[in-house]
């Protein structure tokens, strides 16, 4: 007997299994089968909904046969990353349980200038940093190399190579580029160190799964240690064959203790829920600095998300027929 209908909402702009204009491989594509076959097994009709171009269309849909609740993989929606928040606002306002973080922790982790006042607020260690309005915005109060980034986006949008400037002249030259595309700019004190993302999961309690961390030994010469867009997601591009996820991470049990500590501070402080990240850097003289928070992050199979489960021995199809039931309980 079926235990009901569950939507994957996702992204891309068609199923990428089936025959459609739209329907170009898409990363998507290793995710979904996987979560359809977890969702099946435990006696739910799974159903994709691709979210694509037409929200609104998408939403129609739900609303006319509600499911028991959407697997919401819409972290990346065209027309601009706030149409997270607004598509998991629009859930909230049919009724319809989902996946994931409220639209409030979207928002304000969509904000990295937000985020890191209320985590330096909960007293949790975050780089100096001053928000950018313009390009000629004061920078005496940081020391430099600085960090410039767009200040409301997020999968290392606009973050490239010359995001890291060593001096003034630099640092203006990158706050002009990122100003005329994306806005308001956050330029923050570059932290040098390891990198490490700090995986959450569940809610009463969250737990912290294995930390990983980046390995950059693998960069092109002369490349900033940074995780920016290309090592994120251009398949193609040596800075993404050069940055690889080591997990578990080596760390002391005084630095894991901190860790876990100030990650599942942020995870409640951010309103944050079901599974995220808080990624970190580990300097060797100013300590641990949380870089920013990930509501819903990437669980692909290569994901690093997925990586820490493996490494702490959760098994993937356990771990999204978790998160469902966990939204099908809220009602």
């Amino acid at each position: 007997m079926s235990r009901g209908r569950v939507a994957i909402a996702h992204y891309a702009p068609a199923d990428p299994r089936r025959p459609h204009p739209d329907a170009a491989p898409h990363l998507i594509h290793d995710e979904i089968p996987l979560i359809e076959a977890a969702l099946a097994a435990a006696g739910y009709e799974p159903f994709t909904l691709p979210v694509g171009d037409d929200i609104p269309a998408a939403l129609a849909a739900l609303a006319a046969r509600p499911p028991r609740a959407v697997v919401n993989l819409c972290d990346d929606l065209p027309g601009g990353s706030e149409h997270e928040m607004y598509f998991a606002a629009a859930l909230e306002l049919l009724g319809i349980s989902y996946t994931g973080s409220p639209p409030l922790a979207l928002g304000l982790c969509r904000d990295k200038v937000k985020t890191k006042l209320i985590l330096r607020g909960h007293g949790i260690p975050t780089a100096p940093f001053v928000l950018a309005d313009s390009p000629d915005a004061p920078l005496e109060a940081l020391r430099f190399p600085v960090i410039v980034k767009p200040a409301t986006e997020d999968g290392s949008l606009g973050i490239t190579d010359a995001s890291v400037a060593a001096d003034e002249a630099a640092a203006r030259r990158a706050i002009a580029a990122v100003h005329g595309r994306y806005g308001p700019v956050l330029v923050e004190e570059f932290i040098e160190g390891r990198e490490l993302n700090a995986p959450v999961f569940g809610n009463v309690p969250a737990r912290m799964l294995p930390v990983s961390e980046i390995d950059f030994t693998g960069l092109p010469a002369g490349a900033p240690r940074i995780c920016g867009y290309e090592a994120k997601w251009e398949q193609d591009d040596a800075r993404y064959s050069g940055t690889v996820g080591v997990c578990p991470a080596h760390l002391t049990p005084e630095v894991r203790s901190r860790l876990e500590h100030w990650s599942l501070l942020a995870f409640r402080a951010l309103g944050l829920r079901d599974y995220a990240r808080i990624d970190w850097r580990l300097s060797p003289t100013r300590g641990l600095m949380a870089l920013e928070a990930n509501p819903n992050p990437d669980i692909s199979p290569s994901s690093g998300y997925a990586r820490s489960l493996r490494a702490g021995g959760l098994d993937y199809a356990a771990f999204v027929l978790g998160l469902a039931e966990a939204a099908i309980a809220r009602g």
